[in-house]
């Protein structure tokens, strides 16, 4: 079974005026590969994190690519060849980025390191409107066959589905042992078996089309039409625990972190952000300029895209206001990935951290999270060098030069 990882914080190296390296070790990734970042700041509340993530991926329409963004200038750095439709849904595990859409109907597998195609499925027999991914398997979900495939990452064929959802599969999020699909016509999340694709529960109906599933230890997370809200579902009985206020318009996208909800779509065009413990919003984005249907996350940032803008626009999570964005991406955005790099028992890792003052004293440790909890590290310290002096002048006392 999975458990929570055990992690180190390691001293520092390289502190200088303004920098120095953090250092820690990952004792144990308690069963499953981790994220690993640190917390640093002046005070053991901390307050920073930073990450080794490095990438925005962003798909979609017109253009009909898998565009490769740099998070540190949000330019591009990469793209791959067209997919031959509008893109609907990109997924990524350590070494290849997945997307699904239209036209083709199939998932096409692609190297990160190149952004080129390594191989594909054959066709869903529809429009794939979103994917998820294991160590193991590629699922997609659609319209026409309107059931869940389960491909090997091996080869990419197929290996199982399950019975018809009963309506298009607009939402699908997986677990360590289930696959929930959500989507139009019976309007509700089944929980299937990722052991043989079999149904095992269902939520009572959501109210209207559900367009967005994310999920968590405990809850999972549905928001569509009609209702215009999101409900949080035990994953326990498939129960509803609680709902959000409406969001205004249809809900297309959701994502969630430790703490937060996160929800875009249309009408309000904006990024609302919901406290987990009882779905009540803290905050909001200002205007996208279109529908969202791409949100992401990483540890400080919202990434959000959609229509009109065409771009992604990068928010700190702080207080959800824009900080950098892209270029036109040339068409809807409908899908973002906030790469995240992963690591295993016995590995070290660091960051380089810049932009710090002189003479500070800071605390920081080292965190890892799995699917099943976040382990933290000791508190250390360290403290930046003085600021050099400048502009000495030496006298020669000797001769009054």
């Amino acid at each position: 079974a999975v458990v929570p990882p055990t992690v180190t914080t390691n001293a520092t190296t390289g502190v200088e005026e303004t920098n120095a390296t953090l250092r820690g070790y990952l004792n144990n990734n308690g069963g499953e590969n981790c994220r690993v970042w640190f917390e640093y700041g002046t005070t053991t509340g901390y307050g920073i994190n930073i990450e080794d993530e490095t990438y925005i991926y962003a798909g979609g329409g017109t253009t009909w690519k898998v565009y490769q963004y740099w998070k540190s200038n949000m330019t591009k750095k990469a793209e791959t060849a067209s997919y031959g439709g509008g893109i609907r849904s990109i997924t990524q595990d350590s070494t290849y980025v997945y997307a699904g859409g239209e036209t083709t109907f199939k998932v096409y597998q692609y190297w990160k390191s190149n952004m080129t195609k390594k191989a594909e499925t054959a066709s869903y027999g529809g429009i794939i409107f979103v994917i998820a991914q294991d160590d193991t398997y590629v699922y997609a979900g659609g319209t026409t066959t309107n059931k869940v495939y389960q491909y090997w990452k091996s080869n990419m064929t197929k290996k199982a589905e399950t019975a018809s959802y009963g309506g298009g599969i607009s939402a699908i999020a997986e677990d360590t042992n289930y696959i929930y699909a959500g989507g139009s016509s019976t309007n509700k999340v089944y929980q299937y078996w990722k052991s043989n694709m079999t149904k095992k529960a269902e939520t009572a109906s959501h109210g209207g089309s559900i367009s967005a599933i994310a999920e968590d230890t405990n809850y999972i997370y549905a928001g569509g039409g009609t209702i215009y809200t999101i409900s949080q579902y035990w994953k326990s009985n498939m129960t509803k625990k609680a709902d959000t206020a409406s969001y205004g318009g249809v809900v297309s996208v959701i994502e969630q972190d430790n703490t937060y909800v996160y929800a875009g779509g249309g009408t309000t065009w904006k990024v609302y952000q919901y406290w987990k413990s009882n779905m009540t919003k803290k905050a909001e984005t200002a205007n996208y300029g279109g529908a969202i249907y791409g949100i992401a996350t990483d540890n400080n940032y919202v990434y959000a895209g959609g229509s009109t803008t065409n771009k992604v626009y990068q928010y700190w999570k702080s207080n959800m206001t824009n900080k950098a964005e892209t270029a036109n991406y040339g068409g809807t955005i409908y899908d973002l990935l906030s790469e995240s790099i992963y690591y295993t028992t016995g590995q070290a890792f660091n960051n380089n951290i810049l932009g710090l003052t002189p003479g500070q004293k800071y605390h920081y440790r080292s965190v890892a999270n799995n699917s099943i909890g976040t382990s933290y590290g000791s508190d250390r310290t360290f403290v930046t060098k003085p600021n050099a002096p400048t502009g000495l002048i030496i006298t020669d006392t000797a001769s009054g030069q």
